[in-house]
């Protein structure tokens, strides 16, 4: 499994790579754009579901993805869902790898390890995990006013290294090839390494 997401170091090269070499290929939000022939897309976000969700369905052919909190019905999440013919699993705002809910982390791309480690996966390569802003924050820029949320480094860093340790325990390899990343918690690569294997 790959897991894609948004970081500004993400290239359409490593997303090629990454089909290429995966099995399967999860896009985290507009991700897709870069992989458009993914076997997923992932965004947990309702707001994102109701701007982009239109065009993905017209031009997006994988699966579509969400959560919803566990411990309430939500009635955007739901009407989201059903709208877009989302699939999703339940979620809850616990540390580490959930094993039969997504745990949240406080951001997708955590959530997006999680549902691949649910979906089976054995082994997931990380791209666009960079985890610290440059000139920009996503490969695209920003989103829109009406979407953006702040990105929380420092608090999403120090929730990952207990989802390693949950996965290593578990016998699933993580192998970050993301180009330029803070996050350190699991082995790093390059995408040309993984395909040259």
């Amino acid at each position: 499994y790959a897991c894609i997401a948004t970081g500004p170091s993400l290239t359409r090269a490593d997303c090629e790579k990454a089909r290429a070499t995966c099995e399967k290929v999860m896009a985290i939000t507009d991700a897709w754009k870069l992989c458009p022939d993914a076997d997923y897309l992932y965004s947990c976000d309702p707001r994102w579901w109701k701007y982009h969700g239109e065009e993905v369905c017209k031009a997006f052919r994988g699966e579509r993805w969400t959560q919803r909190q566990s411990d309430h019905k939500d009635k955007d999440e739901i009407a989201c869902a059903d709208k877009f013919g989302l699939a999703w699993k339940p979620g809850r705002h616990l540390p580490g790898l959930g094993r039969d809910c997504l745990h949240y982390g406080n951001n997708s791309g955590y959530q997006a390890i999680n549902l691949a480690y649910l979906l089976g996966a054995q082994r997931i390569v990380l791209l666009g995990y960079d985890m610290h802003a440059t000139d920009k924050r996503h490969f695209f820029g920003d989103h829109p006013n009406h979407l953006a949320v702040g990105s929380d480094y420092a608090d999403w860093l120090q929730r990952f290294p207990q989802l390693a340790a949950d996965l290593k325990s578990e016998g699933v390899e993580v192998i970050n090839c993301t180009r330029s990343t803070a996050l350190k918690c699991f082995p790093q690569s390059t995408m040309d390494e993984i395909s040259a294997v």
